[in-house]
This record gives C-alpha cells, structure tokens and sequence, in this order.
C-alpha cells in the first residue's frame, strides 16, 4: 500500500508519479472529448510515467487510437476478479476520474488504494461518489464545454494545456482502406468531396431526408461534387429509404467503423452533420458543417476553428435552408457566394 493520503492538489507533483489511472467516460462521445485531457495527464507524468485508462470493451478500439494511454483495462463482471486484482496491486499512485457516479466508477475508486483520487464532487455532499475521491474539484454552475470540463480537472492537479483538439490517431490499416476506397471509386485529387451524414435517428436533432436529398442534388449538379453517406449499424433502414430518395447519387462506405471513417473523412472538402458523434469524431480529420439545435453550441460544438455551426432563430434543426448550408460549402472550395 502507499503512503498517506493526499489532501491537497498542491502537494501532488505528477512529475514524481510513475502510475496513474485514468477512469474514462463510458461513452464514446464523452471519450472522444476527454482524450485532450488524458493527453495532457501523460504529458505532465515523467519520462517513464505510465497511464492506464479504465474503459468499457465497447470502447477498447477508440481507446487504443487516443494518444497518452500505455494500458488499458476494460473493468466489468465478465473479468471481475483479474479487474478488481489490477485494481488493488497495480500500483497506480493517482486516480483520476472522468466518468459520471456510476456503479463502476465507484466501485473502482472504492477498491483502488491510490494516495491521490481526483473527480468533481457531486453537488449532493452525502453521496457515496464523493466519500471515495479524497481530490474533488468544486463543479460550477455556468455552462461550459465537455472539453473544458474534463481539462480544467485536470489542470487541478497539473497537468496545464489549452490545445482542445481531441487526441485520436488513424493508423495505416485505416489510411489503406481509405486510399483503396478512393481508388476504387475512381475519386481524385481534382474532385469535391463530401461527406454527409443524413440518418439520424434523433428526431429533434436532425435535419430532414428531403432537405438532404435537396443538398445531394444541389452539390451534385453545382458543383459535380462526389457524395459519400455515412451512417450508424442502427441507421441501416433510414439508410436504404434515402438512398431510394436520392436515387442512389452518393457512395456508401462498407463499414461502419469509426476509425476506418475518420481515415476516409481526411480526403472530404467538408462533411455535414447534426449534433452526432461524428462531429467530435471527425473534427480533427476535416471541415465540419453542423445544423445545430436548440442547444447552446458552445457547450458541446467540434473542436477547432474550421468548422461552421448552422443554427435556425426558432432551434429547429429543419428551419435551416438548404440555401445556407450549400453557401457554407461554397466557402470551403473557394466559390464566392
């Protein structure tokens, strides 16, 4: 076991720390937008500092791609006992948590002797979440990004950055069957491409099969721009019913895998959107174009400065025109409005 615990932020140096353990959001949206600050984490260990990220196996592959994790450990009752074994004797020095109160995530701050346990506290002081976290970062009440959230605990223990770009590395199995994608689709250099996703299934986050349909058309005969639709395993059906709208106008991956498309998405002019996964996903690979809500944007929009947010004065997603969203693509192939 390790020494005593930790009582203050300040008296933690995790230039001193060898081990830590990272328990990461257990979503993959959520992942995508804290991967800048387990980057940060790995860059404030020393040289020989290793970080260990705890995650759901729905999230192993995303996981293996972010960039700072030199170990993973997918925690659930399938592996309980080599988990809760890791848990106790691996020797993590820091334990830093990004996940919600959930049974997991209290359970493994519960078992994880760390001298330093770091989380927000839970506004509701008697909950057990926060009797577990010895470190616990004050929440506050104005709106503020996933992204900065996740960061600003992490700068409450030292690890200071302010790059919010979310850290996911496409390997060369990826690059290759985005290269052989495009070459058997006979797409060049010369040729517009863009990317769409056009089936979600959240209705009041999403812009109209017709309104995309009418998009489809606009760029095809405007521009002679190459269509590529992705799309989710559960979109399959709003999949085929668009594709019968647009009469088969676009091209179709034959996959669904997330890094395999953010590979892909690196050859799009632009790719256009509602609020989905993909806007996080793909947002370090591409130009994103984004029909917003009625959400605030600054609290969940794609990271960087390349991207357009499209958002009507009533926040439905609909009420945008398809006017609006071609002049935004006009914007990123050099065509004056």
């Amino acid at each position: 076991m390790f020494k005593k615990k930790i009582l203050h932020a300040k008296q933690l140096n995790l230039k001193e720390i060898t081990s830590l353990l990272v328990i990461a959001p257990d979503n993959f949206e959520d992942f995508i937008l804290a991967t800048p600050a387990i980057s940060a984490l790995k860059e404030a260990l020393p040289p020989d500092g290793k970080l260990t990220v705890m995650i759901p196996s729905k999230l192993r592959k995303i996981a293996s791609r972010a960039s700072g994790i030199d170990k993973i450990l997918c925690f659930n009752f399938i592996n309980c006992l080599p988990s809760f074994f890791n848990l106790m004797f691996g020797g993590y020095e820091v334990l830093v948590n990004f996940a919600s109160d959930s049974f997991n995530s209290i359970l493994a701050s519960a078992i994880c002797p760390a001298r330093a346990k770091v989380a927000y506290a839970l506004k509701k002081e008697t909950k057990i979440y926060n009797f577990f976290h010895n470190l616990k970062l004050q929440t506050i009440d104005s709106p503020q990004h996933r992204i900065v959230k996740y960061l600003n605990l992490v700068r409450f223990i030292g690890a200071n950055t302010y790059d919010f770009t979310p850290k996911i590395n496409i390997t060369e199995e990826d690059k290759k069957y985005a290269a052989d994608f495009i070459k058997r689709n006979e797409i060049t250099n010369k040729d517009i491409i863009i990317g769409i996703h056009a089936t979600s299934l959240n209705e009041s986050k999403r812009w109209s099969i017709n309104k995309f349909s009418q998009l489809v058309r606009n760029v095809v005969e405007k521009f002679n721009a190459r269509v590529i639709v992705y799309y989710h395993e559960n979109e399959k059906k709003r999949l085929e019913e668009f594709m019968h709208v647009i009469r088969n106008k676009a091209l179709i991956p034959d996959t669904t895998d997330y890094m395999k498309l953010a590979a892909l998405s690196t050859y799009f002019t632009c790719f256009i959107c509602n609020e989905t996964d993909f806007m996080h996903l793909l947002s370090p690979f591409t130009n994103l174009i984004v029909i917003w809500s009625d959400t605030d944007p600054d609290t969940n929009k794609p990271a960087g400065n390349n991207h357009e947010i499209l958002q009507a004065s009533d926040g439905s997603p609909d009420s945008v025109p398809v006017s609006k969203v071609t002049d935004a693509i006009k914007k990123y192939i050099n065509i004056p409005s």
